[in-house]
């Protein structure tokens, strides 16, 4: 995120001069552009005008509201949606400056939410967060500006709280700076809900059809935050974070639904050498694991180094996990290491230090993600050829070293 104190180039356009304009204050002349400043444009938005503010998505009109009761601008802002054929009650979406902040403002604690946070913004994504009593008194309580403009009504919870983060320093910057005060309860929150154009006809991705828009419809936008054309030119994906820890697209965007399943889940990949006995072994085994003690969504696949395809699991390696109680039902035979395999893994075990340096080697991606499995360093050595009970002893060492690395992938 920019730092308050250095803020990001752009452009402001005071588009209706004041007395201001023209006593030295820094507000930019109308029609002149200035390099982005903290003044004219948070001094407008924190004086209670309407702006016209650029994000990544689209651009939308946006204002400041801060403190314990309600300020002219939230009427101000009504007003403007009325005339654009929208229903404030509906919620107008918080920009908020960064993750931690909305982590923290809203109590997001549910691991799948964090992950697609952790993942997915900023960018363009809106959150639709279902709030307790409980939060909902909180945040009522600490952010009363949040919980009035950013909290519609929905049955079966207490609230629901509209957010994003966007990706784009000068609402990052603005958001950042209208945020930050020692007192939460008169932190400035900034407010934005996209300028759909007349007729359904799209959505405003540049300064010029923004304020357009809004003068065919008699608003008026003092000060417009220009950076230039949006990146998407729609509004951002929305999905609803769920009470229960889940999530629900609620609008399409530019973030397709199977990206935020992604997102939302982890993918875990173990490594030997020809994936027939220890990578599966392995593999059931965590799958097992996973299926025991449920967080957010796994996906646990194996494949060999130096593996051909399709050969079946060794019949030692079944037994061995019928005699634990888990199914093999899954493995599908051999699968060679990918490209592919490697960049959809979130986390990668390797068996040896050999199995780790091969992949290093082959594969830069893989880089950061790719360790061995047992957290002691100690190599798994290849049970093939070897009695049952060889594969019993390495099914136990790979379940033992899975419980201590699951925390790693939930």
């Amino acid at each position: 995120m920019a730092s308050p104190t250095r803020p990001p180039s752009g452009v402001i356009l005071r588009l209706h001069p004041t007395a201001a304009d023209a006593d030295g204050s820094g507000a930019a002349l109308a029609g002149s552009q200035d390099r982005f400043l903290p003044e004219p444009g948070l001094a407008a938005l924190r004086a209670g005008r309407l702006a016209i503010l650029s994000t990544e998505t689209v651009y939308g009109l946006a204002a400041v509201a801060h403190g314990p009761t309600p300020g002219p601008v939230e009427q101000h802002l009504a007003d403007a949606l009325r005339l654009l054929g929208e229903d404030i009650a509906a919620g107008v979406v918080w920009h908020a400056p960064d993750v931690p902040t909305v982590i923290a403002t809203l109590g997001i604690h549910q691991p799948v939410h964090l992950r697609l946070l952790g993942r997915l913004m900023p960018g363009p994504l809106s959150l639709a967060v279902d709030l307790d009593q409980a939060g909902l008194a909180r945040l009522t309580s600490q952010h009363p500006a949040l919980a009035r403009l950013c909290v519609r009504c929905e049955a079966g919870v207490a609230g629901v709280a509209l957010v994003r983060v966007p990706d784009h320093p000068l609402a990052q910057h603005l958001s950042a700076a209208v945020w930050t005060t020692a007192d939460p309860a008169n932190a400035g929150v900034l407010v934005a809900r996209g300028i759909r154009l007349a007729g359904q006809q799209g959505w405003a991705s540049d300064r010029a059809a923004a304020a357009a828009r809004l003068a065919e419809a008699g608003i008026t936008a003092e000060t417009a935050v220009d950076g230039g054309r949006a990146r998407h030119g729609e509004p951002s994906t929305a999905i609803r974070l769920l009470a229960a820890g889940g999530w629900r697209l609620e609008r399409a965007g530019p973030l397709s639904a199977e990206r935020i399943a992604r997102a939302g889940s982890c993918t875990v990949l173990f490594v030997c050498t020809g994936n027939t006995c220890r990578s599966p072994m392995a593999e059931a085994i965590a799958r097992h694991t996973v299926g025991e003690r449920p967080t957010i969504p796994t996906i646990v696949r194996s494949a060999g180094v130096a593996a051909g395809r399709g050969q079946p699991t060794t019949p030692e390696a079944v037994r061995t996990l019928e005699k634990m109680g888990v199914s093999a039902a899954e493995l599908r035979g051999s699968t060679p290491v990918t490209e592919h395999l490697i960049d959809e893994a979130d986390v990668i075990y390797a068996m040896t230090r050999s199995h780790l340096a091969t992949l290093l080697d082959r594969f830069p991606s893989a880089r950061g993600k790719a360790r061995l499995l047992d957290p002691a360093g100690t190599d798994v050595e290849d049970p093939i050829g070897g009695s049952q009970s060889v594969y019993d002893a390495t099914a136990a060492s790979l379940a033992q070293s899975i419980r201590q690395r699951f925390k790693e992938w939930q």
